[in-house]
């Protein structure tokens, strides 16, 4: 099964993710609302562990973060401190469910398109 999530913050705002099936339907989604100090980025893995935690074995989880793709795969190094536990939290997931990740273009994002 395919599962698409995706992050946005405002800072000061709201921030909020969600995880959508491949048909678009809503499995998870949360938002929050001032005082908010997460990063666009940081919502992006909220996204990814939550879509992780509904994974099986063969699963796959889309995201159009090529950051988050890359650090959880080991291809950049994460330098922000706020993002390394759930850098190592998604990696950990992504092992332990056997699922695969995947980037993909905005467009084809159907989790972002509950932000549009």
């Amino acid at each position: 099964m395919k599962f698409y999530c995706d992050g946005s913050s405002t800072i000061g705002v709201k921030s909020a993710y969600c995880v959508t099936s491949a048909i678009g339907n809503i499995l998870k989604s949360e938002t929050s609302y001032a005082p908010n100090d997460k990063t666009n980025n940081e919502e992006e893995y909220r996204g990814v562990i939550a879509a992780l935690k509904l994974c099986s074995a063969g699963d796959e989880v889309c995201t159009d973060s090529l950051l988050v793709v890359n650090q959880i795969s080991g291809r950049y190094k994460v330098k922000e401190p706020r993002l390394k536990p759930l850098c190592e939290q998604a990696q950990h997931l992504l092992i332990e469910k056997k699922a695969a990740i995947t980037w993909i273009t905005r467009e084809k994002n159907l989790a972002g398109k509950v932000f549009e």
